[in-house]
């Protein structure tokens, strides 16, 4: 380093997460943000296997010639020689046939014209030689490290526009109209929503506005004569993921807050991400809250390029907590609610979580007893 003192965050290549003070004449990694102050630095080494130096390398031990420097160097070598059968050209006809001895400064400017020419082909020539005698088509298709990122640099350049298939189930129940989208991105992910009409569920009462109301009447005046019970619905979302075949995991991934307590960073804090891989059934029992989480399955078994397990990854949105006591005979029947994730072993039977009628259930074949099971 060529400054004085600079604060540097290393996080992209060495892990850090804090910033860390550096100094004139400190090292510096060519990843490193500079987050407070300004660096001036000079290159002192290179690893061996990073791209920068594999691409010098082939520009120091390439002996092929591509098939596009081939061509600008026979138009060069072409307009060479044009200029020169000019030049002679001319001299045959100003003083052999014609015999022009008086002509001698108009030949200099003729002269000095095709030598101009000449000259500024000549440093094109060269120029476009220079560029391309290190890297051509033969050594972006043969070599590996070259051809991954050429392909890498092909794929980003790409530009399309997002298209989603959208699959949207209509469910009519009892009194309402449930809307279901699923939707399916091209990036591969899943976006699930869902819509709600109908009519409301309602009583008749004898109340015609709300002052003769003295009592819990379990709903709200929207009329005369009629009340809108309170009444919650919840929506369950059954989910088989097999990634790349059974052996799958089920990972919380939890936002978690590092208090700082050394003097290294003017940082008093910072947030990192603490994963629990559920070991039990009753460890994959999720219910949200104010805490952050992020929820995978992955298969430990299968790793992307740069050594990431394979997975889905399950991002909520607005959630709602049931009201009812645990001991409710309604909150029995529709026991699922008490946790928003569940993870449970497949089983054909297993496939209606309150039941397969919530209402005229007791409880005896719901979610909560087949993780028991």
């Amino acid at each position: 380093m060529e400054n004085l003192s600079n604060l540097e965050a290393s996080s992209a290549l060495a892990g850090e997460s804090l910033p860390v003070t550096k100094n004139l004449g400190d090292g510096v990694y060519s990843v490193s943000t500079c987050k407070q102050g300004a660096i001036e630095g000079v290159v002192i080494a290179t690893g061996v296997h990073t791209l920068f130096k594999k691409a010098v390398h082939l520009v120091e031990t390439t002996t092929i010639v591509g098939h596009f420097l081939q061509v600008v160097t026979a138009i060069g070598n072409f307009c060479i020689c044009s200029i020169a059968i000019g030049l002679v050209i001319e001299i045959i006809v100003i003083y052999g046939i014609h015999h022009r001895e008086k002509t001698f400064c108009s030949f200099c400017h003729n002269g000095y014209s095709w030598l101009v020419g000449y000259f500024f082909n000549a440093i094109s020539v060269a120029t476009t030689s220079k560029l391309t005698t290190g890297l051509d088509r033969h050594d972006l298709l043969t070599k590996p490290e070259f051809s991954l990122r050429f392909y890498q640099i092909k794929f980003q350049q790409e530009v399309r526009p997002e298209v989603s298939l959208v699959v949207r189930v209509a469910a009519t129940v009892g009194n309402y109209d449930y809307i279901i989208d699923w939707e399916f991105k091209p990036s591969g992910s899943i976006k699930l929503g869902v819509g709600i009409s109908g009519v409301l569920d309602v009583k008749g009462v004898t109340y015609t506005h709300t002052d003769q109301i003295k009592k819990n009447v379990h709903g709200t005046l929207l009329a005369e004569n009629t009340i809108g019970v309170y009444h919650d619905h919840f929506l369950t979302y059954y989910f088989d993921l097999d990634v790349d075949v059974e052996a799958n995991s089920f990972v919380k991934n939890n936002l978690e807050t590092i208090k700082v307590t050394s003097h290294s960073s003017p940082r008093k804090s910072y947030w990192t991400v603490v994963s629990e891989t559920a070991r039990t059934k009753s460890d994959a029992r999720i219910q949200f809250g104010l805490k952050q989480a992020e929820l995978v399955v992955v298969n430990p078994n299968k790793k992307t390029n740069v050594r990431n397990n394979v997975g889905q990854r399950l991002i909520p949105g607005l959630v709602a907590h049931p009201l009812m006591s645990y001991g409710d005979y309604l909150q029995i029947q529709g026991a699922f609610t008490n946790n928003h994730v569940w993870v449970i072993l497949y089983n054909k039977s297993e496939k209606w979580a309150g039941g397969l009628y919530v209402d005229q259930s007791d409880g005896d074949n719901t979610l909560v007893v087949w993780r028991l099971r």
